[in-house]
């Protein structure tokens, strides 16, 4: 999983950490890294649902969890993700519709 002490890193602008075996659940604190603008997850083991805290990253541009063990609902609070250009949730098992908020 992702060390809770990543939560400390609100100047963070990029973190990859695809390819590294890491399982569990995405840590709601990810949301706290309101800098962030670029967050890469894929090949990994995470699973469960998407964390709605995900949707206060507003600054995201580049988002990828492709290729985890994502599973449940995209919630609505995605839509909050606005400077998006990229978005990779491929290799998954999440269901329902991307927000409309995405492609205003």
């Amino acid at each position: 999983s992702i060390p809770e002490n990543f939560a400390k890193l609100t100047k963070l602008k990029t973190l990859h950490l695809g390819g590294n075996s890491l399982e569990g659940q995405l840590p709601p604190f990810l949301g706290s890294l309101s800098s962030l603008e670029n967050l890469s997850l894929t090949k990994n083991e995470f699973n469960g649902t998407f964390p709605t805290e995900l949707g206060k990253l507003t600054k995201l541009v580049h988002l990828d969890i492709a290729r985890n063990e994502m599973n449940g609902n995209l919630p609505s609070e995605i839509g909050q993700l606005t400077n998006l250009v990229e978005l990779d949730l491929s290799e998954n098992s999440l269901q329902g519709n991307v927000p409309e908020e995405l492609w205003s």
